[in-house]
């Protein structure tokens, strides 16, 4: 459930959010085109531990005898790569974002209630 959230939330920002900074604010053009390239990679890594994770239930359901120390590192690597790439985003996010947003007002961008 989190992992589609995530989709939405992206979609979101590509296809509203983004395109709305692009259109007000050239010189934050390349740090737009940064967090719309983590996007990518994000999905790509959503795709990689959705994988691994249906990897482990098929395994369990298959074998009785298994090292499950084993069977969750492999798991838990996929998962700790994926933490990074979306903590170090959130954090992209926050700096280049919330000082626009800050100094220019939400109304600025269209993104008003």
């Amino acid at each position: 459930m989190m992992l589609h959230n995530l989709d939405s939330h992206h979609a979101v920002e590509d296809n509203y959010i983004f395109p709305k900074f692009h259109q007000k604010s050239e010189k934050f053009r390349y740090g737009l085109e940064l967090l719309e390239n983590d996007h990518h990679l994000i999905h790509q890594s959503i795709d990689i531990l959705t994988s691994e994770g249906n990897k482990i239930i098929r395994t369990l359901n298959e074998k009785k005898d298994i090292d499950h120390k084993l069977l969750i590192g492999s798991y838990s690597k996929v998962n700790d790569n994926f933490d990074k790439l979306l903590i170090a985003h959130l954090h992209d996010e926050e700096d280049l974002l919330i000082p626009l947003v800050s100094e220019y007002g939400e109304e600025y961008f269209g993104l008003g209630h």
